[in-house]
């Protein structure tokens, strides 16, 4: 028994079979194009004010090592950010860090021991996550930030993810004094 289908196409001269299978091809590929600028623009129309929860005095132990994260709220289109480490030794280490907005979009660029600084650009973003990427650089290729209510966590990785390195830290009031 022949199908509906199977009678129409044999009545069908053997071009409108190619021109329906270059049809569907298109369509597949118009709808990919679409779906990629949908994706890249919804990482891009992200405000830097998205990114607001990443804002406070964040601190966490590694180990002998405590470690310190403080983050100021977004204003005129940048955060700042410090980083301090200090083991048990009293040996430390710090990186400056900043998100700025641009009209390329969202970067994080950290500068380590206040060195050369590297731009990360947003790739992935929803509420309490944040991605940077820069998969030029040697490592690592992405920085993660996930805020889990008063904990961050913070994941640097290289393109694949099989090496990562990851903190956490919890909210904390930030005292001067201390």
């Amino acid at each position: 028994m022949m199908s509906v289908f199977s009678n129409i196409t044999q009545l069908m001269p053997a071009s409108f079979d190619f021109n329906l299978k270059t049809k569907v091809k298109t369509m597949k590929s118009i709808l990919s194009t679409i779906t990629l600028i949908f994706i890249t623009q919804t990482v891009q129309s992200q405000s830097l004010n998205d990114l607001s929860w990443l804002a406070g005095y964040w601190v966490g132990t590694s180990g002998t090592v405590t470690m310190e994260e403080l983050w100021t709220e977004p204003k005129a289109g940048i955060m700042l950010g410090v980083h301090r480490d200090v083991n048990h030794e009293g040996k430390k280490s710090f990186e400056y860090l900043r998100i700025e907005e641009s009209a390329n979009g969202i970067s994080l660029i950290p500068s380590p021991r206040g060195k050369e600084s590297v731009a990360f650009s947003l790739a992935e973003y929803e509420d309490g996550f944040a991605a940077f990427e820069n998969l030029d650089h040697d490592f690592p290729q992405r920085i993660k930030y996930i805020r889990d209510e008063n904990t961050l966590h913070v994941t640097i990785e290289d393109e694949s993810g099989e090496n990562s390195i990851s903190w956490s830290w919890s909210l904390t009031e930030f005292n001067p004094n201390q």
